[in-house]
């Protein structure tokens, strides 16, 4: 597996004009009915979260993008598991994995794996840099995903300042009424660092 770095440049765009661009792709309706009142939930693509590493100092966020046309509206388990073949229900999930590093000084992480229900990626130990003050992300892989998930319950094996780190996460599949309000101009970013800024951006 060789990683892909993704630049710096497109990166400090934030996700937000790639989740506009492509807000008609890959998304799923789903209609709830209660006491007669129907309402729908529109999802996107985009599932993600983050958490420290190394606390104040290096984040790491997990990001995987939904890749699949035409899913249909959902109105309840019975009715669309009993219309759609074998191969509606799978996805596939392109990863990309990002480190924060609000610090004065490099950081390297190496992934070890990322497992999921159902799949998993051996990143066999690959290491990335985090450049001083910088946000740095790579394209690492491609996984089988539900395809009417809206959360993803990932574990991350990495190493980290000589320790290595078991992490679990759970990536919420974001709706896209969240999409402007988290990562819009003035969005707060759903991590634990906010809308801290680093001096790249």
């Amino acid at each position: 597996m060789f990683w892909e770095r993704i630049p710096m440049k497109s990166l400090a765009l934030g996700p937000l004009l790639i989740l506009l661009s492509n807000c008609n792709y890959s998304t799923m309706s789903v209609d709830q009915t209660v006491n007669g009142v129907t309402t729908r939930t529109m999802y996107s693509k985009y599932y993600d979260n983050g958490l420290w590493l190394i606390p104040d100092k290096l984040g790491f966020a997990l990001a995987v993008d939904h890749e699949k046309k035409n899913v249909p509206v959902l109105n309840g388990a019975a009715k669309f598991m009993g219309a759609l073949g074998p191969s509606d229900s799978v996805a596939a999930g392109k990863v990309t994995l990002y480190l924060y590093n609000f610090d004065s000084k490099p950081h390297v992480v190496k992934f070890r794996k990322l497992t999921v229900r159902g799949g998993y990626l051996d990143f066999e130990g690959q290491a990335l840099e985090a450049t001083p003050q910088e946000r740095t992300g790579v394209e690492a892989g491609y996984l089988q995903i539900s395809n009417f998930a809206t959360e993803l319950d990932c574990t991350v094996e990495l190493e980290v300042a000589g320790r290595t780190r078991t992490l679990e996460m759970k990536l919420p599949r974001r709706k896209t009424t969240e999409l402007r309000q988290l990562f819009g101009p003035g969005g707060t970013p759903p991590y634990p660092w906010g809308n801290r800024s680093l001096k790249s951006e």
